[in-house]
């Protein structure tokens, strides 16, 4: 996906008065832009489909991605432990627990 802000900027203005659009936008919005300022920019009293579904997505997604980078950093920090005195192999070991037990 490009982070290209003036394009982006262009593309939420397109969706403005576009309730479905609004929604589709919210729904597929992924790290760029960030779906709380998509949400500010929602007109009051624009009614989009299934908004609330669609914002528990954001929600659950954020979450996931919060859980999925703090996994990355125990296994980093993992990695850095074992390095200096043990081999890889008990690297994957440890990763293949930690990612089994999540």
């Amino acid at each position: 996906m490009q982070h290209d802000d003036d394009l982006w900027e262009e593309f939420i203005k397109q969706c403005l008065n576009k309730p479905e659009m609004m929604g589709v936008l919210l729904e597929h919005t992924v790290g760029n832009p960030d779906p709380l300022y998509i949400v500010n920019t929602v007109p009051n009293g624009l009614e989009i489909p299934r908004l609330r579904d669609r914002l528990v997505n954001i929600i659950t997604d954020y979450g996931t991605e919060t859980s999925l980078r703090h996994g990355c950093n125990d296994i980093l920090n993992l990695k850095e432990l074992c390095a200096p005195h043990h081999s890889f192999s008990l690297f994957i070991f440890y990763f293949y627990l930690f990612f089994n037990f999540i």
